[in-house]
């Protein structure tokens, strides 16, 4: 008996002993004479059972006696890095080119080799199978592989969320305050202070909750902070020994104004950073410009760059904030730069 099978409307190819669809080579008594175009597995008949219906089923692969299973990963992250399939042989028997038909789930897209024997494909967020067909002048071979594709780019929550850390003076002391919206295994916080941004001490400790899914309000206080600016950054630790560092706040000393300040702009700034200093600044003080992590990524003298408009290039910087200092011995100026 012939049964027919139609690849779309192009052409109808008569085949024989069509008994088992997809573990067997056919052969056929019709000559291909236009390109094939298919639209779905479930167009294929196999007397009453569709190849969609075996592909439902959940069992194994299909592997063909003629090329072999499909190779390539049974699990892929979804809209992560190209994958790769293949089949082994690009020629039937006879040596005959084989043409070659892939199909994907529908979110997933063709890279290239959609003809060949080699598929690139971006796999989306469906799972279901990579299958193939392969059709020669006298043969049409179906192999297919379960394939699961998952969501890979999953975030792991921060140990501790920081919604908020502040400094303020406060008469003679500098009051530290922060707030959690989240904590998990955070064993404490470890409060330390620099005078000039870069070297930094612990002065305290605030003991921290544990686990936590609501906000949570600290302080701190320091009751002797340093001269005329003081710098504070936080390190919050976790129970196992992990740490994080957070950004560093500045609080000037209360009355102590310079009467003839530097002159800084454009703030905020994505190039040029333009700096007048003083008239009266001492030529062995120092310029340094330090991270909110508290390092220093420029450094030089104010001799160095004295006179009107000098600048500094800050592209070279990632964007966030920075202190300048401008440090005369007894005296140090700080202004908040926002690199953009």
């Amino acid at each position: 008996m012939k049964t027919f099978i139609s690849f779309s409307t192009l052409i109808v190819a008569t085949l024989v002993s069509l008994s088992s669809f997809g573990q067997e080579t056919y052969k056929a008594d019709a000559i291909l004479t236009a390109p094939v175009s298919y639209s779905g597995i479930a167009n294929f008949l196999e007397g009453t059972t569709t190849a969609a219906n075996q592909r439902n089923t959940g069992e194994n692969d299909i592997e063909s006696p003629l090329f072999g299973a499909i190779q390539g990963s049974d699990s892929v992250c979804a809209y992560g890095d190209p994958v790769t399939y293949s089949v082994a042989i690009t020629t039937d028997g006879q040596g005959n080119p084989l043409q070659f038909f892939w199909f994907v789930p529908a979110d997933w897209v063709i890279v290239s080799g959609q003809s060949t024997n080699q598929l690139t494909v971006i796999p989306g967020m469906a799972s279901g199978q990579v299958a193939v067909f392969a059709v020669g002048y006298c043969i049409c071979s179906y192999s297919c592989k379960e394939v699961v594709s998952e969501d890979c780019n999953v975030i792991t929550p921060l140990p501790v969320e920081l919604m908020s850390f502040n400094a303020a003076r406060a008469q003679s002391a500098v009051i530290l305050n922060w707030s959690t919206a989240s904590e998990k295994n955070n064993e404490a916080f470890v409060i330390e202070r620099s005078n000039d941004g870069r070297t930094f001490s612990s002065i305290g400790k605030v003991a921290g909750n544990g686990n936590s899914d609501r906000v949570i309000n600290y302080t701190f206080s320091d009751t002797r902070p340093m001269n005329e600016v003081t710098y504070y950054r936080m390190k919050q630790i976790d129970t196992d020994g992990k740490f994080e560092i957070s950004a560093v706040r500045s609080v000037e000393r209360a009355g102590n104004i310079s009467a003839e300040p530097a002159k800084v702009y454009p703030n905020p700034t994505a190039g040029l950073l333009k700096i007048e200093m003083p008239a009266n600044t001492s030529a062995s003080a120092t310029v340094s410009i330090v991270s909110a992590t508290g390092q220093t990524v420029f450094s030089g003298s104010a001799a160095s760059i004295s006179g009107a408009n000098s600048q500094i290039d800050m592209s070279r910087f990632t964007s966030g904030l920075y202190i300048l200092n401008i440090n005369s011995g007894n005296n140090l100026e700080s202004v908040r730069i926002t690199k953009l």
